[in-house]
């Protein structure tokens, strides 16, 4: 493929992803409350509010230079204050949908604009006071990344809320549970489970994915079957050193399975999850083992803290 059709590609890659984040801010707006959205669970970071409200600060200020860039001769592009913006009172107060709201229809117009971007403008720039020369193509870029970052920011905030430990498998239920249900809400629908975004599993292998380290949960972590037989390895493989290989498997398996399929198993596997958490011997899951490691631990690393881990490429 010509260097040119690759670079043709690559932009309208970018330019879908513009397209793509309002919608993915919708789905989320729909899985946060009022605490979650304004909490700075990360300390010295941003709330999931202000992350949203700088999105639209940032884009509508890139909208604007890209303008100037096309309609002027090296412009001094506008800078401007990002932390002292998102300090002001409204990016701590005002709500979160207005703020999709206006990204929705901030990037239908900047999508609109990109996909008129002649050939022989991509490199026309402006100076910036702080980054100097930037091109309309280092704006594309950068701005198509910056979306991205801040899902993935938003993400390790929603993490951040489950710090300590949780105190009884009533506790660690509770997590699992409202975990669960934030996937459950971020799914695409059934029409676009087979679709894969930015080169990542389609949302139909990752729910496969998810079920299957549920199952290693349940028959070795629980029930103590070998891991070996469980992840369907040799007897003296390491299965600590073939994860990528059995996570190759498990996707091409669920490849071909209709949605139906994965879906269902993933919710039975689920339900049998939640019953063998609150039949748990919970003192035995605290204690630490020989290698100072508690088991309670890996219970979490395998259900809720994985489901946000999977999040962010569901949107």
């Amino acid at each position: 493929m010509p260097a040119s059709h690759e670079l043709h590609a690559l932009r309208q890659k970018q330019i879908d992803r513009l397209a793509r984040l309002p919608h993915q801010l919708a789905r989320l707006t729909a899985t946060v409350d009022e605490l979650e959205s304004t909490t700075p669970f990360l300390v010295g970071e941003w709330s999931i509010a202000q992350n949203l409200h700088h999105l639209a600060d940032s884009h509508m200020n890139n909208f604007i230079r890209c303008k100037l860039i096309l309609t002027e001769s090296e412009p001094t592009l506008p800078a401007y204050d990002r932390d002292g913006w998102v300090a002001l009172a409204d990016s701590r107060t005002a709500p979160i949908s207005a703020t999709v709201e206006l990204l929705q229809g901030l990037h239908t117009r900047w999508v609109s604009f990109w996909k008129t971007v002649a050939e022989d403008e991509w490199q026309r720039s402006g100076l910036h006071p702080e980054t100097g020369r930037i091109t309309l193509a280092d704006i594309l870029r950068n701005s198509a990344a910056h979306g991205w970052n801040h899902l993935a920011m938003i993400r390790r905030t929603l993490f951040a809320q489950y710090s300590g430990l949780p105190t009884s498998p009533e506790d660690l239920l509770a997590r699992i549970d409202r975990e669960w249900d934030r996937l459950q809400k971020v799914l695409p629908d059934k029409a676009a489970m087979d679709t894969s975004f930015d080169g990542s599993w389609s949302p139909k292998i990752q729910i496969a994915h998810l079920t299957l380290w549920e199952t290693y949960l349940l028959r070795h972590l629980i029930s103590g079957e070998p891991a070996h037989s469980v992840l369907e390895l040799a007897p003296n493989d390491d299965p600590s050193e073939q994860l990528d290989a059995v996570n190759a498997a498990d996707a091409a398996r669920a490849q071909n399975l209709p949605i139906e399929a994965v879906s269902d198993k993933a919710h039975h596997v689920h339900a049998a999850v939640r019953s063998a958490i609150l039949s748990l011997k919970w003192p035995e899951w605290v204690r630490r083992d020989k290698n100072g490691e508690l088991p309670v631990s890996r219970l979490i690393t395998t259900t809720y803290e994985h489901y946000l881990e999977h999040w962010q490429s569901l949107l």
